[in-house]
């Protein structure tokens, strides 16, 4: 598709308008094209010719409207001749293709045809040109396929009259010419390979004669190895039975190469049987031999090496197999060839006399032996021995050792060399600990958007500190720990510091964390001067720390003792505490001002103190302030004009509170305060408003007119003053005339709930119909209970409201003042005016009137109550 398109690229310049709409035809023409080459291109190339064809015979050369006529000549043209561009382009790229594909075609031919002139060397070459003839008649019946795919697609360019040149002519059909000249070649190679085979067969046949007459040669030398029976002559007979070994191992490899030239011709393998017997027979001969050489080469190296090179683990191994080998030698030859097994028995008599030295390179030829220890075994021993000895420049051997008959006194140094393996043991242990602590590093990571960061990874560095700490304890307590008794106590003692370290690290990022936010309030820090400065102290200290651990995670790099990071954080943290008891005694104050911050976790407070000239922060936490407040309304000016309940009501403040003026700016307490007392005389001003306006108009229009706790306070007391007027008027007959009253009440409510309500009115008629049915039953069973008078109990034992002067001063209100009055049995109380919004009201039974009388009368003697329950 790449050359389609660089074929147009290449035809005459055009206009750029032309030029555009050439390249979109030639995208669109090749985008779905195929990468290989078959009659899907051909297919294409047609598809091009019929659009051009078909643009100048089916479309009209002029177009007729009602207004116009359009002329299309030029652009039928344009089309036309684009589609005959991308067709031309197509077939350019078939052509190129199609000419690289011949001569990749002829080279192979040629390559073939180089191939079936060679003539092979041997059996392998020949087998390997007899499967290549039968390959090729395959290839070459895969290419004439291929051709004939060829002649389809340039026989296209015939039918778009476009000629081809003599060149691409000629070398389409020289294609076809070389089946045959590859046909006759192969035939004349297999007449070759028929002659070679022949001559290769007479060769292989005589090869292995001379073959096979030379076996009898390996049996004779095996034979003259069975009757090597002098020990000390092992270096010189350990060469011949190689070489014998050799020879074998030589002689298969030569019978394997026969056997693979006799598969060549279709020939059965040959057996040569005598090389397995052969080999089968020298083989104990051939491990005894080189068990022996192998023994004394080591043997001399472990005596007269460096002993401190030795490893005893492996010289033990090998010992044990020679020891062991020996024995099975002398057991298996001893019936066929008693002088070998005397050589083996010899081995073992060697070996196991070498293996009393064991103990000797087991204790001395360790690691664990330091210069203490050898100072130690000299001294027991009375001569010197020193790994190396600077003054003659010699090495410490096993046979200096042996000279001095140490293996007489085993267990003298045995005493010594356990003390330096105990020792070496805790060494390693300390030395391994120390190693994993260096791998140990804090997880520092950016907190918030303070500029600075806390540490993680904390559990497991507690976690390892303990196990390392009891790991380092009980070393110490070994009876083997004088030589690193400092190096361990200096461990214990850095460990112990490390682990009060992240005592006082986790300490005061704790506290770090929760005072950060605080005092990066400019309130806060002008409120608590002596505080603010103390924690600057602190942030100086947490943030110069935690940039160290950044560069430097590794938490024992951050435990040296020389650091005094435990001093400095031990008093950062005597500062935080003294900052704590400074800002709780801060949160007292406030609470002490204003107590319903009792109600507000610190927190909570901090957030309210720490925005304290921004007063509108406070609305989130106004509901656990105020039982029935959400949210206050604040002005423009920041002015407070109204209280709003969760429900969605909004109750106007008789008189606007200004958060901003004199003592209220900057401190919430104080215009919180206010807006306490406020909220009662707001309250009270609307049940006084809402009792005058009763009187003076329908019910059912008064109760959609008032806030919801109005409605309800002063229908109560309309509900007592009309009840009592019943009472003294007609006794239970009145009161039963009054009945009728209040179900027609009831039925007005309900007229009134059908009609168009919002969401709100309809909340405050559900809690007043939940009273006026209470008012109304309990009237009923007064009725019932034939009540006369109401110093009767039945009406002296429910809650009844009456409008009436203070006997004392309460919220909202002065002594002698009109105000709500709640009164039940004997007991009274002044109603509070505490704002609670339009909440719903369940059911009233005989137990709530039990809880009203019980809960007035403990108010009434000031006492007090916690009511559960719905």
């Amino acid at each position: 598709a790449q050359k389609a398109l660089d074929a147009c690229h290449d035809m005459p310049d055009e206009k750029e308008e032309e030029k555009e709409a050439k390249d979109l035809a030639i995208h669109e023409a090749t985008i779905h094209l195929e990468k290989s080459i078959d009659e899907a291109w051909v297919s294409e190339v047609k598809k091009f010719h019929d659009a051009a064809e078909s643009i100048e015979t089916l479309s009209e050369d002029v177009e007729l409207f009602s207004l116009l006529n359009v002329d299309c000549t030029e652009i039928k043209q344009q089309l036309a001749s684009k589609a005959r561009d991308v067709r031309n382009a197509l077939l350019t790229y078939i052509l190129d293709t199609t000419r690289e594909e011949n001569e990749t075609t002829i080279e192979r031919y040629e390559e073939i045809l180089a191939k079936l002139v060679q003539k092979p060397a041997n059996e392998e070459e020949l087998a390997a040109l007899k499967q290549f003839i039968a390959d090729t008649r395959i290839e070459v019946q895969e290419t004439l396929v291929r051709g004939d795919k060829m002649f389809a697609r340039l026989e296209s360019f015939h039918k778009y009259g476009i000629e081809l040149s003599k060149d691409d002519v000629h070398l389409a059909w020289s294609t076809m010419e070389y089946p045959k000249r590859v046909h006759d070649a192969s035939s004349e190679a297999e007449s070759r390979i028929e002659f070679d085979k022949i001559k290769m067969i007479d060769k292989l046949a005589l090869e292995k004669n001379e073959f096979e007459m030379n076996l009898a040669e390996f049996i004779r030398r095996v034979q003259q190895a069975k009757g090597f029976d002098d020990y000390e002559k092992e270096a010189e007979y350990v060469e011949i039975v190689n070489g014998i070994q050799d020879s074998i191992l030589e002689a298969k490899a030569k019978g394997k190469a026969f056997n693979d030239r006799e598969q060549v011709f279709g020939f059965p393998p040959t057996e040569f049987l005598e090389l397995d017997v052969a080999e089968e027979e020298l083989a104990p001969y051939w491990d005894l031999w080189n068990m022996i050489s192998d023994y004394h080469a080591n043997e001399h190296e472990y005596k007269h090496g460096n002993f401190m090179e030795l490893d005893a683990p492996k010289i033990k191994k090998e010992v044990d197999t020679w020891w062991k080998g020996s024995y099975k030698l002398k057991a298996a030859l001893e019936e066929d060839c008693p002088e070998a097994a005397e050589c083996a028995q010899a081995l073992r008599d060697e070996t196991a006399l070498f293996k009393k030295n064991l103990p000797i390179i087991e204790a001395l030829a360790n690691p664990a032996l330091k210069e203490r220890h050898w100072v130690r075994l000299s001294d027991k021993l009375g001569t010197t021995i020193v790994p190396y000895d600077e003054n003659t420049g010699t090495e410490l051997t096993l046979q200096f050792l042996l000279d001095l008959n140490i293996q007489d006194r085993i267990d003298e140094v045995q005493e010594i060399t356990v003390s330096a393996d105990k020792e070496y043991k805790l060494e390693k242990n300390l030395e391994a600990m120390k190693q994993e602590w260096a791998e140990i590093e804090f997880d520092v990571k950016a907190y918030k958007e303070t500029g600075t960061s806390i540490v993680g990874g904390i559990d497991e560095i507690i976690a390892l500190l303990d196990d390392h700490i009891v790991k380092t304890q009980t070393m110490c307590g070994s009876m083997y720990i004088k030589a690193i008794e400092g190096e361990a106590r200096g461990w214990e003692s850095q460990l112990k510091y490390a682990q009060n370290l992240v005592d006082e690290w986790i300490a005061m990022q704790r506290v770090w964390m929760y005072l950060e936010p605080i005092f990066g309030s400019e309130d806060i820090m002008r409120q608590l001067p002596t505080e603010a400065r103390r924690f600057n102290d602190v942030d100086k200290l947490w943030r110069s720390t935690m940039k160290a651990t950044e560069e430097d995670p590794v938490f024992i790099s951050q435990a040296e003792p020389s650091k005094q990071l435990v001093k400095k954080m031990q008093d950062a943290n005597e500062k935080l505490d003294k900052i704590q008891k400074g800002l709780s005694d801060y949160l007292e104050m406030k609470r002490l001002y204003f107590p319903r911050f009792f109600f507000l976790a610190d927190e909570q407070m901090l957030e309210i103190l720490s925005q304290s000239k921004e007063p509108r922060a406070v609305q989130p936490h106004l509901g656990k302030c105020f039982e029935g407040l959400n949210t206050i309304k604040f002005e423009k000016d920041l002015k407070i004009t109204q209280m709003i309940s969760p429900e969605g009501e909004r109750v106007d403040l008789t008189t606007p509170i200004d958060p901003e003026s004199g003592p209220n700016k900057g401190n919430v307490e104080k215009w919180l305060l206010e807006l306490e007392g406020l909220q009662w005389v707001s309250v009270r001003r609307q049940v006084e408003l809402a009792l005058q306006d009763y009187p003076k108009q329908k019910r059912i229009d008064w109760c959609i007119k008032w806030p919801a706790q109005a409605i309800l306070a002063v229908s109560q007391i309309f509900w007592t003053q009309k009840t009592e007027e019943a009472i003294d008027a007609g006794g239970h007959q009145g009161l039963d005339k009054y009945v009728l009253d209040l179900n027609q009440g009831l039925t007005d409510i309900v007229m009134l709930v059908r009609g168009q309500l919002s969401k709100l009115q309809r909340k405050t008629l559900s809690a007043l119909v939940v009273m006026d049915i209470h008012s109304r039953d309990t009237n009923v069973t007064m009725v019932t209970g034939l009540i006369e008078k109401c110093s009767d109990f039945q009406w002296q034992s429910q809650m009844r409201y009456y409008w009436g002067p203070a006997w004392k001063d309460g919220q909202a209100v002065k002594k002698g003042e009109g105000t709500v009055v709640a009164r039940i049995v004997n007991a009274r109380c002044l109603y509070g005016y505490e704002y609670l919004g339009n909440s719903m009201r369940l059911v009233v039974t005989p137990l709530t009137d039990r809880c009203y009388r019980t809960m007035i009368s403990a108010i009434d003697l000031l006492y007090g109550g916690a009511p559960e329950g719905p």
